[in-house]
């Protein structure tokens, strides 16, 4: 929120520098104090970063005591307390086990290096560490799901910064990313496909997510707007755009569309078969 406040104080005063004219004297002294001011908002605006999860270890002048009942009250380890309500928030909202959020918590916390939101630095190296350079970017993209945050985002920015990728988004990924039956799997990727939550896949939303296909297969602009396009001829749509329903129906009858959108077999084909009948059909994400 600091960072967002901070930018758009500077677009106010850049804006303001354009309309001074500065041949007027009181015109012209405004104008230093506005760019004198537009100077200290962007040291101001470098200077922020994220709260930290874990705290760096520093020297303590207090007593021993002191230092003891402060680290209980903290947690082992000096971290923070983990937002215990929140996680099982999470867990409801998504439908999952507790056991399985506080799973996906300590993983967070370990990739995004104690911070409250994971980089996209940190998460080339952990996360998407099995992607290439190219993949991991188009990932990114596609897993960022608050586009307000999203645009506060810097791309070089490896320890520090205002955002980056939250737990709830990583949550989403990770449980799309980790799910063995399309049952499983649909909520999570409704929520990365359908990215303003209005109830309907749009063509552009689709064309965006077909975007880390296009960066993992080595197309170009022309073949993933054709496959775009035949989806919108094959499936049954509304103006403007595809219902759940209607895409959840689709997956489990539609192979080639499970495999274009990265979504796992209904539950019904992964039964077990005869040995002599088997074959290994698991879709391995981000890992080909």
């Amino acid at each position: 929120i600091a960072r967002a406040l901070a930018d758009e104080a500077q677009r106010i005063n850049q804006g303001a520098l354009h309309n001074l004219d500065l041949s007027d004297e009181s015109e012209a002294y405004q104008s230093r104090n506005v760019y004198h001011a537009m100077l200290q908002q962007r040291t101001n605006a470098q200077a922020l970063r994220k709260v930290r999860l874990r705290q760096q270890s520093q020297p303590s002048a207090a007593p021993a005591l002191l230092r003891c009942l402060a680290g209980v009250a903290r947690g082992a380890g000096g971290e923070l307390p983990t937002p215990t309500q929140t996680l099982e928030d999470l867990a409801a909202r998504w439908h999952l086990p507790d056991s399985e959020v506080d799973r996906l918590w300590r993983e967070f916390v370990d990739a995004s290096g104690g911070e409250y939101t994971l980089s996209l630095g940190r998460a080339c190296k952990t996360l998407l560490r099995h992607a290439s350079p190219d993949v991991q970017h188009a990932t990114w993209n596609f897993i960022l799901l608050d586009t307000a945050a999203a645009e506060l985002v810097d791309s070089t920015d490896d320890a520090g910064g205002a955002c980056g990728l939250n737990f709830e988004e990583y949550l989403v990924f990770r449980s799309f990313e980790e799910a063995e039956a399309l049952e499983d799997q649909f909520r999570f990727l409704w929520a990365l496909y359908d990215r303003d939550g209005d109830g309907l896949l749009s063509r552009e939303e689709l064309r965006s997510a077909l975007q880390v296909q296009r960066a993992r297969l080595g197309w170009d602009d022309a073949y993933t707007q054709s496959w775009a396009s035949y989806v919108f001829e094959c499936v049954p749509h509304e103006p403007r755009g595809i219902r759940h329903t209607i895409l959840l129906k689709e997956l489990r009858q539609w192979a080639e569309l499970r495999q274009l959108l990265m979504a796992r077999e209904p539950r019904h084909t992964l039964q077990p078969a005869p040995a002599t009948d088997w074959i290994s059909s698991a879709f391995g994400f981000l890992k080909q």
